[in-house]
């Protein structure tokens, strides 16, 4: 391939830091515009730069960023593209004007069966995530959400 073509394909095929759907203190005063500031701009900036650097001339050249992390061995790009993924994924989830509806269908039932009602589980996911580093609920695969 010529070094031109070559040159165009690495250019057209480059990562990219997602917009944010809201101003980096459109989030206050639940997640801080200095936390925003840090972790989108300084962590997923790096993982995108060290994704960019990585991929040229692999056989992941030319794949998305989902299926590199479907496909890619444990290491340096896998790392990067599923750090990419994960922060994509966090930032995108949060709107500046939260809804106030409360979940729905199997979320739903699997709250109020657990926890009782949707104010309960809220009282105690922020009881036990507080804190705490990385806590969520999780679904132990026994039909059943724990904190």
């Amino acid at each position: 391939m010529n070094i031109l073509l070559t040159t165009l394909i690495s250019l057209v095929m480059t990562y990219e830091m997602p917009k944010l759907p809201y101003a980096n203190n459109g989030l206050e005063p639940v997640i801080s515009q200095a936390t925003i500031d840090y972790h989108y701009g300084k962590h997923l900036q790096t993982y995108v730069n060290n994704l960019n650097s990585l991929v040229p001339s692999t056989e992941f050249e030319g794949k998305t960023v989902e299926e590199i992390v479907a496909s890619a061995p444990d290491g340096a790009i896998f790392n990067n593209a599923g750090q990419v993924l994960n922060h994509t994924l966090y930032f995108l989830q949060f709107t500046p004007k939260p809804n106030k509806h409360e979940p729905s269908g199997k979320l739903a039932e699997a709250i109020n069966r657990d926890f009782g009602s949707f104010e309960n589980f809220k009282k105690e996911f922020n009881a036990a995530s507080t804190g705490l580093f990385g806590a969520h609920p999780i679904n132990q695969g026994e039909n059943s959400l724990i904190l």
